[in-house]
């Protein structure tokens, strides 16, 4: 966009989000559910044995 670190920092989120849409940025659409299921198998919330992240101590 070419911006100066001044007019970048003096944008609003408002501002900004119009800007990088106009350049075509973040107009992309959500992933769709195979894309979704996809991505949850590849990055799972926790390991398959249940341990690691949000393992309940005793």
């Amino acid at each position: 966009m070419r911006l100066s670190p001044a007019e970048f920092w003096a944008m609003t989120p408002m501002e900004l989000g119009a800007a990088m849409r106009a350049f075509g940025h973040g107009v992309h659409a959500p992933p769709d559910r195979s894309e979704l299921e996809c991505l949850m198998q590849a990055y799972p919330d926790c390991s398959p044995d249940r341990t690691g992240i949000g393992k309940m101590r005793s």
